[in-house]
């Protein structure tokens, strides 16, 4: 059976890995309730009374879909490159998660990187969507100097949302409930 948390685990995790101010929290959440209606889960949608368990594959495309927008990606061109490329992007994902099991977090030379190559002005087009290793990310970047190229150390990323996702694990689910209740009596995040 597949490791599996909630959602306040998982936008926890989230929120912690890319250092969101309490008070940004709202937008935040909002911004991933959308992408969750738009299809970044594929079919997985919850909503309307049905919850759902986020597994590893839930938290790669989170992972990744926050990253982009952390580089600027609009949501919509994120939902379509996660819709037609997710088979690629899991591959490369799964490249990173095995080379933090391979080595150790201080051996940063193997760390997976994502590069991207995307022309979204006239067609929001994928151009290429490669991997390297960080020690080679000087090539990748000699090979692709005549075009636009996104580098994302996804082997780091992961490190930090695991290491978040661990701890907030083990804490009791109630204290997520009472914080999602103070939050909803005053408006404001808990803190």
């Amino acid at each position: 059976m597949p490791f599996t948390t909630t959602y306040a685990k998982l936008e926890a995790a989230l929120v912690r890995l890319h250092g969101i101010p309490t008070d940004q929290v709202p937008a935040f959440r909002a911004r991933f309730g959308a992408l969750q209606r738009g299809g970044l889960f594929g079919n997985d949608r919850p909503g309307k009374g049905r919850k759902l368990e986020y597994t590893p594959d839930h938290f790669h495309r989170a992972v990744v879909a926050f990253e982009l927008i952390q580089a600027g990606i609009a949501p919509g061109v994120i939902l379509r490159l996660i819709e037609e490329h997710w088979d690629r992007l899991s591959a490369i994902v799964m490249k990173a998660e095995k080379a933090n099991m391979r080595h150790s977090a201080e051996d940063k030379a193997n760390d997976v990187v994502l590069a991207l190559s995307l022309s979204l002005i006239d067609q929001d087009a994928v151009e290429a969507i490669n991997s390297t290793t960080r020690d080679e990310v000087g090539q990748m970047v000699m090979l692709m100097l005549d075009s636009r190229l996104l580098l994302v150390n996804l082997s780091a990323q992961l490190r930090r949302f695991h290491k978040n996702l661990a701890v907030l694990h083990m804490q009791p689910d109630e204290l997520f409930e009472i914080a999602e209740q103070a939050r909803k009596k005053t408006g404001k995040p808990a803190k």
